[in-house]
């Protein structure tokens, strides 16, 4: 497996959530996704990687990303 084929899943978009996302972007993950309750907090994890997937309920993401 290369790293590019992993499937990561972030819980929590605040601060934290961000400087995950694009320290593993940085890795050459490219299979991110992130879960988080607050709109707010998803909007800002969205402007930060406009690709990355985005999730209000944890149970939703795990099932459909499988990470």
């Amino acid at each position: 497996m290369q790293i590019g084929d992993v499937r990561v899943l972030i819980a929590g978009c605040g601060s934290i959530g961000k400087r995950h996302a694009q320290v593993l972007r940085g890795l050459g993950i490219t299979h991110l996704s992130a879960c988080d309750p607050s709109e707010e907090s998803r909007a800002g994890m969205q402007a930060i990687l406009p690709d990355i997937r985005l999730y209000a309920d944890f149970s939703e993401a795990l099932t459909r990303e499988q990470p």
